[in-house]
This record gives structure tokens, C-alpha cells and sequence, in this order.
């Protein structure tokens, strides 16, 4: 069986019930090994959508070019400037990224600045009350 059959498997079997970690993984895997017209292929299939636990690698892979020119702008910018982009984007993937970077940074970040992302920092999970 290719791999794209058994991506395509895994995404029909567990398309009504929730993901079983293994095999997750193991389609996370898989997708990594595909070539992109493979990728363009399981994007599209009748399986796969944005809610779909699979979906954040397949559009990592997909756009892996310009998604790193979106992190190396995150990269360079001030901190109390990523603190309003996490506000005002809707991007889930900024979102992400941002909190990545805030976390990264907050040993080293100012008194204001440390304020702020500690609230974003708190609600994404990533740091506890302690950690102020």
C-alpha cells in the first residue's frame, strides 16, 4: 500500500471519531515523505478539512516557503509589536508562531513587555501564574 493510501485510509476511517495518537503521528509522518503534488492531492480529497487534526502539517508542508518568510518577519520584529499583531491578526498560524516567539523571548523581555505577553503566554497554556 503507498502512502498516500494510507493517509487516505486514515482520514476517511477517522473522519466521524477522533484521531487515534499513533496513527496520527503516523500520517504526520507519511505526509512529510509525500511529494507536492501528492500533498495537493490529499488537500483536496473529500476527507481533509481545516478541522481535520491532520490539516496543520498538510498546510505547513504545502506552503513551507512562504510560511517561513511569515516566521522570519515574526523573528525580526519588537516584541510589544508581535503583542499587537497576536491581537489583530486572525491567523491561527501567526497566533501560533507569536506565542512560540513570545516564549522563546520572555526570560529576557523588559518589565511592559513581559507584562504583556505574560497574558497571552497564560491563556495559550504555555506558562502558569508562577512563572510571572
Amino acid at each position: 500500500m503507498k502512502d498516500i493510501d494510507i493517509v487516505f485510509s486514515c482520514l476517511k476511517e477517522y473522519n466521524y471519531r477522533p484521531w487515534d495518537e499513533d496513527k496520527l503521528e503516523e500520517c504526520k509522518r507519511l505526509l512529510k515523505d509525500m511529494s507536492m503534488e501528492e500533498l495537493r492531492i490529499v488537500r483536496h480529497s473529500r476527507w481533509m478539512d481545516k478541522d481535520n487534526a491532520l490539516y496543520p502539517t498538510l498546510f505547513e508542508l504545502l506552503f513551507k516557503d512562504e510560511l517561513q518568510v511569515v516566521v522570519n518577519k515574526l523573528n525580526d520584529t519588537s516584541t510589544m509589536d508581535l503583542v499587537l499583531e497576536y491581537k489583530t491578526t486572525k491567523s491561527s498560524f501567526k497566533k501560533e508562531k507569536i506565542s512560540v516567539i513570545l516564549l522563546e523571548r520572555y526570560d529576557s523581555m523588559k518589565d511592559e513587555e513581559r507584562k504583556n505577553a505574560f497574558k497571552i503566554l497564560l491563556r495559550k497554556g504555555l506558562i502558569t501564574k508562577d512563572n510571572k
